[in-house]
């Protein structure tokens, strides 16, 4: 049995460590997604003309609305 003790305690911090990492992944693609989400947002706004006066500024002088 002494021998099993130490093969489970491994088993269990390997899985541990998966689960871990596929966390930390999951956390990494929904900040991807949420900076997308935010892209998306102001370029709506932009279309729709609720950006700020600022924001529209900048684009008519860089020629992004050309």
């Amino acid at each position: 049995m002494s021998r099993k003790k130490p093969a489970i305690e491994e088993i269990i911090e390997n899985d541990v460590a998966a689960l871990r990492e596929s966390k930390r992944i999951k956390k990494d693609e929904l900040a991807e997604i949420q900076k997308e989400l935010r892209r998306y947002e102001a370029a709506l706004k932009s279309l729709t003309g609720k950006a700020s006066a600022r924001k529209r500024k900048n684009k008519e002088e860089n020629g992004g609305l050309s």
